[in-house]
């Protein structure tokens, strides 16, 4: 009983406070969506819509910055002078199915690369951020002209740990020398991402040389 008043205590909260997760465009690589207002609304600036001290007025267009089913985060302009602000939803005319669609999928493609970038893995269809993120700044950039037009690629080297043992004194025993064992890292090669527009296209990983002697691909 304590358990289902728990979750419907946290399910009423996150109606009331709007703090259901918030699909911003920006963050999907998407432009702005332009719509226009069907009747006078109040922007707020809270996801709960409880604060609002502008309205915008039936007809003006705005732009669609953050999507939720219940509210829009919007640009637009007010009888003070531009502003950002929450806007619910009804009072908006309604996204295309298409580009609600694309937003869905390009949302759940981040929900999935962001697993991976907490597991410090890469693959195709990642942007530069989110590799940056996963695998930190590569050690070195190049940009190749290819048949299909330019590729940007990107360098990391690779390491593994080898052992090293050496003699070494020993303070318990006098000075006497014992053996000690440590690791080095070494590289091992390195990872190459490559780049076309804005998302990864491939990932190779190479044996051998590091990467301030990779050869690049033709």
């Amino acid at each position: 009983m304590v358990l289902f008043c728990l979750v419907a205590w946290v399910a009423t909260q996150a109606a009331e406070t709007g703090s259901e997760e918030v699909i911003y465009l920006e963050e999907l690589g998407l432009s702005p969506v332009r719509l226009r207002v069907l009747r006078r609304t109040p922007l707020s600036q809270s996801p709960n819509m409880r604060r609002a001290s502008v309205y915008v007025a039936r007809g003006r267009p705005i732009e669609l910055l953050g999507w939720t089913e219940a509210r829009y985060y919007v640009a637009a302009r007010t009888a003070t002078g531009p502003a950002r602000g929450w806007v619910d939803a009804a009072a908006i005319e309604p996204v295309l199915a298409e580009k609600v669609a694309e937003i869905q999928q390009l949302f759940a493609q981040r929900q999935r690369h962001r697993a991976l970038i907490g597991r410090g893995e890469v693959v195709p269809g990642m942007t530069r951020k989110d590799v940056t993120e996963s695998l930190g700044q590569p050690d070195r950039r190049a940009t190749v002209r290819v048949e299909a037009g330019a590729i940007e690629q990107w360098f990391y080297t690779v390491y593994r740990y080898e052992p090293h043992h050496q003699q070494v004194p020993d303070p318990d025993r006098g000075g006497q020398l014992r053996q000690s064992l440590t690791y080095r890292r070494v590289p091992a090669g390195y990872r190459l991402v490559v780049f076309q527009g804005r998302e990864v296209i491939a990932i190779e990983d190479h044996s051998g040389p590091g990467v301030d002697r990779a050869t690049e691909p033709r």
